[in-house]
């Protein structure tokens, strides 16, 4: 296997490369929202001579590099690219590259916890039979729930550099199918790493993009507690709904186990901010469950997905979600169809179950292994 420090040399990161990227950002001097396609065509009245996957290159560097460029997906299921003007390129906003709007998704597949570099976890054969499956099933989209790697807070160097390697090198990519990802506990050591400047100036693990342009991965997450390192809320034309490696909540059914779901009155509401969404679906756990939760001080019901793990511990159990979204004659998601998917030892996936969910109606609290 190649150094990863090789591989990475395949992006041309020299001053040729630098001069035409800020070349190509004064020639996109745009301030609506273009497609690729757009983009290139004003770079080749221009005088660019460029193809498109040059210029997605050179996208993903303006987006993950120096934040002047935001990236729009799910806009009528084409991706959108946004030049940013100097007010928005100082602010916080930039580290938030990708402005996910899930509005029109009708379908996805949902996993977690690939462990990529745990020889007792990671299985590339499952990895990639879930690709297949989803182009089998004509579905474009995946999101990853987090710990994509298997790294340790005592994982050296050159170990860290061995599972980016893994992923470069097996990882499917795919262009029928798009991979969303978010940082877990265990991807928190290989973005350390790649923010120590190993390679780019401010790189992080959305450099992923840069080996595989269909793999999207968000920024690593200090937000309210410490152990959600990745998370992303996010609209599904009528309703909210968050993703995360692992909530507090999640946290909490881990480690401090509850006898029912019905003892989670005993706890202060304000504990459940994420209460308020009406979907939530988290990693970590490496298990498959789903809890309807109504809260009084919230009046509010809540859909919550615990996404199973994609990797050995698994085989001959679920493994992941299919979500379909049912929609009115108004375009509003009125309930959710969750394909329960389950693998063999010869890595076959079929559909083991599929739960139906009603956001009109109030459900009654309840907790379930799937």
């Amino acid at each position: 296997m190649n150094n990863f420090k090789d591989n990475f040399n395949i992006f041309n990161y020299d001053l040729e490369f630098i001069i035409l990227k800020d070349r190509v950002l004064d020639a996109i001097d745009f301030e609506k929202w273009l497609t690729l396609d757009e983009i290139s065509q004003i770079l080749h009245i221009k005088g660019f001579n460029l193809h498109n996957n040059e210029i997605l290159k050179l996208l993903n560097f303006l987006i993950i590099e120096s934040g002047s460029i935001i990236r729009r997906d799910f806009s009528n299921e084409e991706t959108k690219y946004f030049k940013v003007n100097d007010y928005v390129k100082k602010s916080n906003y930039t580290k938030f590259y990708s402005n996910l709007n899930l509005d029109g998704l009708k379908k996805t597949i949902v996993i977690s916890d690939t462990h990529i570099g745990n020889p007792n976890l990671e299985d590339y054969l499952l990895i990639n039979s879930i690709y297949d499956f989803a182009i089998k099933k004509g579905i474009s989209t995946i999101f990853h729930l987090g710990d994509l790697f298997g790294a340790t807070k005592n994982s050296k160097v050159e170990e860290l550099e061995r599972e980016l390697n893994l992923f470069l090198t097996r990882y499917p990519n795919l262009n029928e199918v798009k991979t969303y990802a978010l940082v877990g506990n265990h991807d928190k050591y290989i973005n350390d790493y790649l923010e120590s400047g190993a390679f780019f100036e401010t790189s992080d693990l959305r450099a992923l993009t840069y080996f595989n342009p269909n793999f999207y991965m968000f920024p690593y997450n200090n937000s309210y507690n410490s152990y959600n390192t990745g998370s992303l809320t996010s609209y599904l034309d009528n309703l909210q709904v968050h993703f995360s490696h692992f909530l507090y909540i999640s946290y909490m059914f881990s480690y401090y186990p509850i006898n029912g779901i019905k003892d989670l009155i005993k706890y202060p509401a304000n504990l459940f901010i994420d209460l308020n969404n009406d979907i939530l679906l988290s990693g970590h756990i490496h298990q498959a469950f789903f809890y309807n939760i109504y809260h009084q001080d919230f009046k509010h019901n809540t859909f919550y997905l615990g996404v199973p793990a994609l990797n050995k511990s698994n085989l001959n159990k679920s493994i992941g979600y299919i979500l379909n979204f049912n929609r009115d004659t108004n375009n509003k998601v009125i309930s959710i169809d969750i394909e329960v998917l389950q693998v063999d030892i010869n890595y076959n996936i079929n559909i083991k179950e599929v739960i139906h969910h009603d956001f009109n109606k109030e459900c009654k609290t309840l907790k379930r292994l799937l």
